[in-house]
């Protein structure tokens, strides 16, 4: 009875990626923002309203269709009673938290079309959590569809100030944009950089790696599989038990570490806490007695205590550390 039930979510889940997919098709050589009110039409979405809720937002039955209703205490929320109309533009002046509260509820119109339309099957009550965390992936994916983040991004993945540009082209906030990259469909691409991206909080004071994305083997191997050999660090692809492929995530042994885990041979945090942006040329250990040359740089994004780290490995690798005399 389990593996059926386990099967029907990773089926409903399957399609409803699908119809994410499909739904993008149209506006897949458009540039960004992703105009998200023809896509919520289309789901039989016909307003934004805005109330006091428990939550951050939701649905409601209104017309044959739904309403999205959305917390008057989310952050950059519109006056409570504010209505906006599916269709009438009004959508593009909406911060980018708000955009992504309204794509998860999006989300959750996909799974309920990709369940047939019944509010009552059960994995909307008992599959919850793997539902919410479904949900937040479809999210990533309609703000940052595959073919429009990869070609906005192009052959600029190691430019920090393109990275930027493109983030705030698609209206998005940054650990949004590197938890993209962590979903199937994209992970594959600039596998050939070396190079980390994180997205890096200090709520406490403390720089640390709340998420990022490493591409390339020797940045894996510098940045990730040396720290597995820790005990209690690990890493590898979170595969969602009862989801579709499609949702899988890649997790990497130093997030949620302070960035001076990183073992740069430099005050990291330091730096990062007395400047919001920055740069240096590092040279960290490596195996053999060798060294691996980097570029370290950093930018403050939205928000206090914010900010985008980015290591490049030198396109040379890791050579002899020169030593004097």
């Amino acid at each position: 009875m389990a593996s059926t039930h386990r099967t029907h979510l990773a089926s409903i889940s399957r399609e409803a990626w699908r119809l994410i997919d499909k739904l993008l098709l149209p506006a897949a050589n458009l540039p960004p923002p992703v105009d998200l009110e023809p896509i919520a039409r289309l789901l039989g979405i016909r307003n934004i309203r805005f109330k006091p809720l428990l939550s951050d937002a939701g649905l409601a039955l209104a017309d044959g269709g739904y309403d999205i209703i959305v917390n008057t205490e989310a952050a950059r929320a519109l006056p409570d009673g504010t209505v906006l109309a599916a269709g009438n533009g009004a959508w593009s002046s909406l911060a980018e938290g708000l955009r992504f509260r309204i794509a998860h509820e999006l989300g959750h119109i996909a799974f309920l079309k990709a369940a047939g339309g019944d509010r009552n099957d059960d994995l909307f009550t008992t599959d919850e959590q793997e539902v919410e965390k479904a949900c937040n992936c479809l999210a990533r994916n309609l703000l940052l569809p595959r073919l429009g983040l990869i070609r906005e991004l192009g052959d600029h993945l190691l430019n920090l100030e393109h990275v930027q540009t493109v983030i705030n082209g698609f209206q998005v906030a940054a650990e949004v944009f590197i938890l993209r990259f962590k979903l199937a469909d994209v992970r594959s691409y600039f596998a050939g950089e070396n190079a980390i991206l994180a997205y890096v909080h200090a709520p406490d004071g403390t720089p640390r790696l709340r998420t990022c994305q490493i591409w390339g083997g020797i940045a894996r191997e510098r940045f990730d599989i040396a720290y597995r050999r820790t005990p209690g660090l690990e890493s590898g692809l979170k595969i969602p038990k009862k989801l579709s492929p499609e949702y899988s995530e890649q997790h990497w042994v130093l997030e949620g570490h302070p960035v001076n885990d990183l073992k740069l041979g430099i005050d990291l945090e330091a730096l990062m806490r007395d400047n919001r942006s920055g740069k240096e040329d590092v040279t960290v250990e490596w195996t053999g007695g060798s060294v691996l040359p980097c570029r370290c740089q950093w930018c403050s994004v939205t928000g206090t205590r914010r900010q985008l780290l980015f290591i490049h490995v030198s396109d040379s690798g890791p050579r002899k550390e020169e030593t004097a005399g």
